[in-house]
């Protein structure tokens, strides 16, 4: 099943490693902004969370495919 549109898959794996990191430290620095050392991250924090994590996965998973994909053409 695909999450995602041939022209949504595209514009995942556009960009450089630099702007991937880049988008990921953005939304590192969105999603513990407000967590505090020795905060315990429950059910809420996770729930929260849940497709903010899903998301980056999915990313992670398509831009990977990109890269073995330029490594074996």
């Amino acid at each position: 099943m695909d999450l995602k549109t041939k022209t949504e898959r595209k514009a995942i794996q556009e960009g450089t490693y630099k702007d991937w990191i880049y988008g990921s430290y953005i939304l590192a620095n969105t999603i513990y902004g407000n967590v505090k050392m020795d905060d315990k991250l429950g059910y809420r924090y996770h729930f929260d969370n849940k497709y903010i994590v899903e998301d980056q996965m999915l990313k992670g998973g398509l831009r990977l495919a990109k890269v073995l994909d330029d490594i074996f053409k």
